[in-house]
């Protein structure tokens, strides 16, 4: 009787190149689905739920394609087997993890647009880590103008940034809302920043933005 194993060469990979294809394919139509729906801010997060979607489908196809050309090839199952596991594995990621982590930066980014609609009443500004209080800002307009420039926040997908200066900020009143918003020097003209939470364990980002109108705000008040 021949044992069930996991050690597969190149000729095993070989034989169920149909599979690799259908997925292949199905994963470039899916990506570029995401791209153009558009979804999340970021476009290669985009691309790469795309790509997890339609990982399954392409799965499918290229097994019902493999046994139609392969007729029997019982020596394939073990291989099939692993490889429906490796999809199912990464479509449960993108499921239960990445997509919930894309809604909730782009919740965080349609919250801090409605912020003037909020009716926060008062900004606290820490040091960088959130341990030392700087200021405590709670005069009505000074507090308005903050929620109508950073509404104006749209996603960021930050790469290699050049901090300068970086604060954690609360704004409290009907609802409670934590940023990480610093600035860059090679970008004179914007605040950059994160939706973060603030807990025992430390500080935890939940998507980032770039905003133009928050600038002066920042001058003014932080500088």
């Amino acid at each position: 009787m021949k044992r069930f194993s996991l050690a597969f060469g190149f000729d095993d990979l070989l034989g169920v190149w149909r599979v690799f294809v259908a997925v292949l394919a199905c994963q470039i139509a899916g990506g570029a689905a995401g791209l153009a729906y558009g979804y999340h801010y970021s476009w290669f997060v985009n691309l790469w739920i795309g790509g997890i979607a339609a990982t399954l489908p392409g799965l499918a196809i290229g097994t019902l394609w493999q046994r139609s050309r392969a007729a029997a090839a019982p020596e394939s199952q073990p291989l099939l087997a692993f490889l429906w596991c490796c999809g199912l594995a990464v479509c449960i990621a993108g499921l239960f993890y990445e997509l919930p982590r894309m809604q909730r930066e782009m919740r965080n980014l349609a919250e801090v647009v409605r912020l003037p609609e909020a009716g926060i009443r008062q900004i606290e500004v820490f040091d960088e880590q959130g341990r030392t209080s700087l200021l405590t800002l709670s005069d009505p307009a000074v507090v308005a103008d903050f929620a109508a420039r950073i509404a104006d926040a749209a996603g960021f997908a930050p790469g290699k940034m050049q901090r300068t200066q970086t604060w954690y900020a609360v704004t409290t009143g009907d609802g409670r809302h934590e940023f990480q918003i610093y600035l860059d020097s090679r970008y004179p003209e914007s605040v950059f920043g994160y939706f973060v939470r603030m807990s025992d364990t430390g500080m935890s980002s939940h998507g980032s933005f770039q905003s133009r109108a928050l600038r002066a705000w920042v001058e003014a008040h932080l500088m």
